[in-house]
This record gives C-alpha cells, sequence and structure tokens, in this order.
C-alpha cells in the first residue's frame, strides 16, 4: 500500500474523491482524481536547448567583416 494522504469526500456530484499518494519505490507521487489520473506532481525538468546554429546573414556580416581588414592591411602594406 503506498504511503501518503488519501482523502474521500463528496461535495454535490463535483469531486466524489481525492487520493494523493507517495510511491515508495523511486517513483514521483500521483495526484488520483476519480477515475483520472494526472501526471506526477514533480514532472522531470525539460530538456537542456540545443546549441543554436548561427543564421546565414551572421556569417555573412563576420566573413565580409574579416575580409574588409584583411583588405585593409593588405592595402596599408
Amino acid at each position: 500500500f503506498p504511503t501518503g494522504f488519501i482523502g474521500i469526500g463528496e461535495s454535490g456530484n463535483i469531486i466524489k474523491s481525492v487520493i494523493i499518494v507517495g510511491a515508495t519505490n523511486g517513483t514521483p507521487p500521483k495526484f488520483i482524481i476519480d477515475d483520472f489520473v494526472y501526471e506526477s506532481l514533480n514532472p522531470p525538468p525539460p530538456p537542456p536547448p540545443s546549441n543554436p546554429v548561427p543564421e546565414p546573414t551572421t556569417m555573412l556580416l563576420l566573413s565580409g567583416g574579416l575580409l574588409g581588414l584583411a583588405a585593409l592591411r593588405r592595402k596599408s602594406a
């Protein structure tokens, strides 16, 4: 039997039962209302963002600036 709070209540016909349990086998606790099981109360963290790829315009500006610097250096030499 899982450990935790087990509450059963009725207010009109809105909520017939509420059960909150915490599993003892390392899984996160579940929140149960009537016959619906919602995701765990402690969802796993979202995956880390992937490394963004530079936009083509950024690469074009960077390469244009480097070519301009190289041309100025060559012209002054």
